[in-house]
């Protein structure tokens, strides 16, 4: 032993009790750490000095290259004890890894990780915990390459490793069903659907790991049919448990009064904790706190494309309630990377929700106040969030110039989109053309817009989202449309109509009806419904033209329509373009709409 090490351990006890004060007292504690290196120590306390430096930079900061510049020190002093430090090495390749996958993306760190967890995959099975992260791990790294034999396959190897313990082999097979549903956008047949709610039949019912393991599933699912547009499929576990309206109903009543336990997606990336209770490994997938906040989430998107302002609204105000209170308490314990990045992303899309939501319900000061939460979240939160969420910012941007009656700033806001790196994923890249092609339209560039369309035939984007196809098929209609080609349009706007009630996009159909009953005779019964839905939604430009198509059918029938006329006449004075600007330009970050390029907070206040 080193002259230094037992004043080393007491340095070490001290930055401890530093750490569990309330509020932990982070920085007075990592200086008691630092101080202990700068003693005489011996290989084995500069190993374990510098990785409780390195948890501390790891969980209490957000300085991920000072945290991994200590692990990486202490895992290569570890490494070369050979068996004698195995364990927390182990342990310390799992933050290792952990940080690499929510650090700055790129292939060199991902393919750093596999490598790693190759070399220590055998010795990792004498501690079942480390050997199932380990697994997690290396899925996730795989699923994010795009590599999807390989995560099928580790998650294959995977699930026979773990036939001994009947959680973790589940939590592996609901991970191969998201890999599958990220990869290629396919979830489990009605056959592996079966093996699982048998396998969770077995299951002490009793247990928090067994409720925990259905939350996992439900969220994972729920977010992938979401996302798909898929609202009305019903798929349903052994366990009596519906995946729609009842699989949300769950979600909320079981977020409520279960202490979450949940596992590593590879879709959602919230940290594992994973642990040893009785002879069975579980692992945290999300707090109680960020479960609420993720169920608010999938209300808000499930509202807002069923035409509900009101419940979207409602479940934005919970969520926000709920997440400054998480970060009140985030402020006091520690956070892991992966729990934090998914509030910091879940605080992003619910602002982007209320903010399509605001556009579309004539709030224009609401919606700025929205995007502008983004700009400066995603700002103080680093580049990577910045960059993942730019497209929607600015398409966001776009649709509000739209609505301000600038085409010409709106196409720029769009072609900005399309610049960010993660505009390359599909279906952004899908609507953010869509959205510039209809720009075109409005301009009467035609060219412009020829050479967009001709990119989003069925056949080129068959990978995309059913609701991210539809938007552009009835993109494709409405341009046959003022080509006058009436059988084209008619064709393209059945298919639109058919999906779209199967699915119960509300205004998806609303839209295709509107336009259908142009060029085909139709009853105002059939109209009705888009005109309650947009009235439900606060979608005036929908309402108003609804209003208007059921007042010049009921006067092609002979019937008086003038009631619906002045409520068209209503809704147009929430849309003029003098009202509409006045209010936008009380707002202080009004000013943002002309970030096109650059650093969005110079077009901020300075005091914000």
């Amino acid at each position: 032993m080193a002259s230094g090490d037992h004043v080393a351990m007491t340095m070490l006890a001290m930055a401890e009790t530093l750490r569990q004060l309330q509020p932990p007292k982070v920085k007075m504690a990592i200086k008691c750490v630092k101080g202990a290196l700068t003693l005489s120590l011996s290989p084995e306390m500069t190993a374990h000095v510098r990785f409780q430096l390195g948890k501390l930079y790891f969980f209490y900061t957000e300085n991920l290259d000072l945290a991994l510049q200590s692990l990486e020190s202490a895992y290569e002093i570890m490494t070369r004890m050979g068996e004698y430090f195995i364990q927390p090495r182990l342990e310390a390749l799992t933050l290792i890894c952990e940080a690499l996958i929510h650090g700055p993306s790129s292939t060199a760190n991902n393919n750093r990780v596999l490598s790693l967890i190759r070399s220590e995959l055998s010795n990792a099975k004498l501690f079942p915990s480390i050997y199932a992260k380990l697994f997690f791990y290396y899925i996730e790294v795989n699923t994010i390459e795009g590599r999807a034999e390989d995560a099928f396959e580790a998650c294959q190897v995977a699930i026979q490793q773990c036939v001994d313990d009947p959680v973790v082999n589940l939590y592996f097979r609901l991970t191969r069903n998201m890999v599958s549903a990220r990869v290629s956008g396919n979830v489990c047949d009605d056959s592996e659907t079966l093996v699982i709610g048998q396998l969770i039949n077995r299951l002490d019912q009793s247990s928090p790991a067994t409720s925990n393991l259905k939350l996992f599933y439900i969220c994972t699912l729920l977010a992938f049919m979401l996302s798909d547009g898929k609202f009305v499929l019903r798929l349903f576990l052994k366990t009596g448990v519906s995946v729609n309206k009842g699989c949300r109903r769950s979600l909320k009543r079981q977020g409520r009064h279960v202490n979450i336990s949940g596992i590593y997606s590879p879709k959602y990336r919230p940290s594992v904790k994973m642990a040893r209770a009785s002879s069975q490994v579980y692992g945290r997938w999300m707090d109680t706190v960020p479960l609420t906040v993720f169920a608010c989430l999938m209300t808000i998107v499930n509202s807002a494309l069923q035409c509900n302002y009101e419940r979207a609204a409602k479940y934005y105000t919970i969520a926000v309630r709920h997440i400054h209170d998480y970060n009140a308490r985030a402020a006091r314990n520690p956070c892991e990377y992966g729990i934090l990045r998914s509030m910091q992303r879940m605080r992003m899309a619910l602002n982007e929700m209320m903010a399509h939501c605001n556009i579309m319900a004539c709030h224009p000061s609401m919606a700025m106040d929205n995007i502008r939460d983004m700009v400066q979240f995603s700002q103080r939160c680093g580049t990577s969030l910045f960059d993942e969420f730019g497209p929607a910012i600015q398409s966001l941007l776009g649709h509000y110039c739209s609505y301000l009656r600038e085409p010409e700033a709106a196409e720029k806001h769009f072609l900005a989109a399309t610049k960010f790196k993660s505009c390359k994923d599909t279906n952004v890249w899908v609507m953010t053309h869509v959205n510039l092609a209809i720009t075109y339209l409005a301009q009467c560039k035609h060219a412009e817009f020829y050479e967009i369309a001709d990119q989003l035939t069925p056949n080129r984007i068959t990978n995309c989202s059913l609701i991210v196809r539809n938007n552009a098929q009835f993109l494709h209609a409405f341009h046959a449309y003022l080509l006058n080609k009436t059988n084209e349009c008619r064709a393209l706007i059945a298919e639109c109509m058919e999906t779209a009630k199967t699915e119960d996009l509300f205004r998806l159909h609303g839209l295709s009806v509107l336009l259908f009953s142009i060029f085909v005779p139709v009853n105002a019964e059939v109209i009705l419904p888009t005109l309650d839905w947009s009235k439900k939604g606060h979608d005036h430009s929908l309402h108003c033209w609804s209003n208007n198509t059921i007042a010049r059918v009921l006067a092609s029938h002979g019937m008086d329509g003038s009631s619906y006329l002045e409520a068209a006449q209503k809704e147009m004075t929430l849309l003029d373009e003098g009202v509409i600007r006045a209010e936008h330009q009380t707002n202080p970050s009004a000013s943002l709409i002309q970030w096109f390029e650059g650093d969005p907070l110079a077009y901020l206040p300075k005091d914000e």
